[in-house]
């Protein structure tokens, strides 16, 4: 008695696969992406379908002035109201970033202030660095005056340390 495998043509070892074969990683992401998405609905379908920002929404518009004040100075109600506000910025942000780099506009743009920014880190890397060299220098040739006196010497190149203009 011979033992067969019939791996490809086996209904119980290889049912049909919940995706498509794709021939690059393109097509493998966007049918990931696909089959997430459908997990995602079915989850979402299956808790309530109450929606709590529209009611949240219409509850704070109802209320008076005074009541609203005294929620304000709530701890807990601002720091689970400033929470809320976080997840719903990410949300958003996680909805439209697909969109957003796509944007040439925004492209440029976010292009440009990563530019600032390289050049601001730069410009204040450099300005860290003068300083501590500066100091380094006075602890090292001028520790013998005041710090201040030797900012205003090095700040005018005519005072030289001396007795004749008041740095010692």
């Amino acid at each position: 008695m011979s033992n067969n495998f019939y791996l490809n043509n086996d209904p119980l070892l290889y049912q049909q696969a919940p995706y498509r074969s794709a021939d690059n990683e393109e097509d493998i992401r966007m049918q990931f992406a696909e089959l997430m998405s459908k997990y995602a609905n079915s989850q979402g379908t299956q808790q309530q379908n109450r929606d709590y920002l529209s009611e949240l929404d219409t509850t704070m518009k109802g209320l008076t002035k005074a009541a609203a004040e005294s929620l304000e100075g709530n701890e807990e109600f601002m720091t689970l109201k400033s929470g809320l506000s976080e997840i719903i910025q990410s949300e958003i942000m996680r909805s439209i970033k697909d969109k957003i780099n796509r944007n040439t506009t925004a492209i440029k743009n976010m292009e440009r202030q990563m530019e600032i920014i390289r050049d601001t880190t730069k410009a204040t890397e450099a300005e860290q660095q003068k300083n501590l060299n500066d100091i380094n220098e006075y602890l090292k040739s001028y520790s013998h005056m005041t710090f201040d006196d030797y900012k205003k010497m090095k700040a005018s190149p005519n005072i030289k340390p001396g007795k004749n203009n008041n740095v010692k």
